[in-house]
């Protein structure tokens, strides 16, 4: 199993621009989880991101996860 992360600030680190990775050779399937936020001001903080699951095969862990893709936006 590989993870990985990367993360990437910008606008006077107001905005973080982030991907995070797990990837499985044995199963050749993975999981990329790519996220976004923006502080609007010190209080609230926009966000909005996605679960992305890729596999070669359905009995795979992430295989069977691969039709429950999804995106989320949220303010806190």
């Amino acid at each position: 199993m590989f993870t990985g992360r990367l993360t990437w600030l910008t606008e006077g680190q107001t905005v973080i621009w982030s991907l995070f990775a797990f990837y499985s050779p044995s199963d050749r399937g993975g999981y990329l989880r790519p996220h976004v936020s923006y502080d609007l001001t010190d209080q609230w903080r926009a966000e909005f991101g996605g679960n992305i699951f890729f596999g070669q095969e359905e009995h795979t862990f992430f295989g069977q996860f691969e039709d429950k893709n999804n995106i989320y936006v949220a303010l806190r």
